[in-house]
């Protein structure tokens, strides 16, 4: 029986190393595993396992399809893919292993068994998939620079918007002062206007009369009794 798996999620950095570290997530396996659906192909292939047989080992699509495209990316024969697989850490996690081995994950003669149950027509079917998965990264890509675009230029106009606002309203001030001033009754204007000359009127006669020969000018008339 084939149990399906393949809508669970896997991440790169879950993928056990032995020896240490981590898979490098800019690896080209490591895209394009997360590139490819998977699923798709899920459905065909359990309906291929007949249930009578329910002894034999049922191997997960993605370690299945992964081992035909690798095959068919690399030019490899049946042999030559499951030890290139045996020796590569991030072909194990492109076929959709949790951790290294070094024992091979399967026979390479079930390769055969693998073409049959996923058609001919697979590998061009899953050349498709990439590509509009591709097509689908870079429109998200695109739009997201462009929301961020967006978003500066909204925000440097409210910007603007409140500094022109803040002007209005200094303006719209200063014009209410003035008329606010020109608006008074005459006599209060001319008041104001008289106020503000006897300050200057005061200070010249202080002026005048502090000055040496004026002072005795008024002492001389002060004694004289006029």
């Amino acid at each position: 029986m084939y149990k399906k798996t393949e809508h669970q999620l896997t991440f790169v950095d879950d993928f056990f190393l032995p020896f240490g570290g981590k898979l490098n997530k800019e690896n080209r396996w490591v895209r394009l595993a997360e590139m490819i659906p998977w699923w798709m192909p899920e459905e065909k292939y359990a309906k291929s396992f007949k249930k009578k047989f329910k002894s034999e080992k049922a191997y997960s699509v993605r370690i299945a399809l992964g081992a035909l495209y690798i095959k068919e990316r690399l030019g490899l024969s049946d042999w030559e893919t499951v030890e290139q697989i045996t020796e590569n850490p991030y072909l194990q996690y492109f076929i959709g292993l949790p951790e290294f081995q070094e024992k091979a994950p399967f026979d390479h003669s079930l390769m055969t068994r693998f073409r049959k149950r996923l058609g001919a027509n697979i590998i061009n079917e899953l050349n498709e998939w990439i590509v509009l998965e591709e097509q689908k990264r870079h429109w998200k890509k695109h739009l997201r620079k462009t929301t961020t675009m967006m978003i500066r230029i909204t925000t440097m106009t409210i910007m603007m918007m409140k500094i022109v606002m803040i002007m209005i309203m200094i303006m719209i001030m200063i014009m209410i002062m003035i008329v606010a001033i020109f608006s008074l009754p005459v006599p209060i204007q001319k008041s104001i206007q008289l106020n503000r000359l006897l300050p200057k009127r005061r200070t010249e006669e202080s002026s005048f009369w502090t000055q040496p020969v004026h002072r005795l000018i008024l002492l001389t008339l002060q004694t004289s009794g006029c």
